[in-house]
């Protein structure tokens, strides 16, 4: 929602407007982008909130950035960026219409 409210203020401040008032295809662009920055800032800590529950059940003592780090250093940032799409998919048409 901060990204959308920022978003909105740089447009009016574009347009010269005091109040910020967008269309309706504005505020839905501003909304999709919005959830796609969120996701994409989140996604790699959920997907290893996801992998640590799998690897706990057989080990201990994993932390999360150690192992988004170990990640990035085995495959690279696509490596935690693996099934975003799908994410991506269904999280951004519901901002736009949020």
């Amino acid at each position: 929602k901060r990204a959308f409210l920022r978003e909105r203020r740089r447009l009016a401040r574009e347009r010269g407007e005091d109040k910020p008032q967008l269309s309706q295809r504005e505020s839905m662009v501003c909304g999709g982008v919005a959830a796609a920055l969120s996701t994409t800032c989140t996604y790699p800590l959920d997907l290893a909130r996801t992998r640590l529950a799998v690897i706990a059940q057989r080990r201990q003592g994993f932390e999360v950035l150690g192992s988004l780090a170990a990640w990035v250093r085995h495959g690279g940032v696509v490596e935690i960026y693996t099934g975003i799409g799908p994410t991506l998919a269904g999280g951004v048409p519901y901002g736009a219409g949020a």
